[in-house]
Order: structure tokens, then C-alpha cells, then sequence
């Protein structure tokens, strides 16, 4: 039984609940006010194809996996900047050490893949 919700992440909400999340991977730690400064400073998304069939310019969309009691226990962020190559796509996905293998890191990829199958179209 599915014991979690993946919806798109409510800036400013959730960004520090991301944070944590990020803090148990990355090399250096981080807030939900340092995600939320550094995506004020991003212009809003802008995918494009190219003649090639190449996916090109930049976006950075964001996923949270929420679980029954409303915490927010996975997240997963896609993004492609305009120096990406072309046809590329960067990801991350992070689930709490307690909710790993429940099935919180598959939904999210899916999540991802939605997206870049449907939205980024």
C-alpha cells in the first residue's frame, strides 16, 4: 500500500524540508533559505528542442514525496542549465534513510520522467 503523495514542491513551504533531505547526501549543508535564495535568482524555465530532437535551454522543476502525516520525505529536483550539453538532463533524487525502499525513490523518478516526457515538451 502507497503510504505517500508525490506532488510538485510550494516554494517557499517546503524548501526547508528539501534541505534536510539534501543535507543527508551532500558535501556541504545547506538551509531551505539558501535553496530558496538560489532559485529567486533563476528566471523562470525555458525548454526548447533543437533541429536535432535535443532538448536545450534551462528549467529546474521539483518533486516531494509526502507521507501520510504531511512530512515531506523524498525529493527530487531535474535541471538543465543553458551550458548543459545538448540533449541533456541532470537529476537528483533523495529519500529519507528511514523511507528507503518503500518505493518513495521510483515514484519520484517517474515524477521526473512525466515531466520531461509531457511538461517539457
Amino acid at each position: 500500500m502507497r503510504n505517500f503523495e508525490i506532488r510538485r514542491l510550494r516554494d517557499p513551504d517546503d524548501y526547508e524540508a528539501a534541505a534536510n533531505l539534501l543535507n543527508f547526501v551532500g558535501s556541504e549543508p545547506t538551509t531551505g533559505e539558501r535553496l530558496k535564495e538560489v532559485e529567486d535568482q533563476i528566471p523562470p524555465g525555458r525548454l526548447h528542442y533543437d533541429e536535432e530532437g535535443r532538448l536545450m535551454g534551462w528549467d529546474r522543476p521539483k518533486w516531494v514525496a509526502e507521507d501520510e502525516k504531511g512530512q515531506v520525505v523524498g525529493y527530487a529536483i531535474a535541471w538543465r542549465a543553458p551550458w548543459t550539453a545538448p540533449g541533456e538532463l541532470v537529476h537528483t533524487v533523495v529519500i529519507h534513510p528511514d523511507r528507503r525502499g518503500d518505493g518513495i525513490g521510483g515514484a519520484l523518478y517517474g515524477a521526473v520522467y512525466q515531466w520531461l516526457s509531457e511538461d517539457a515538451q
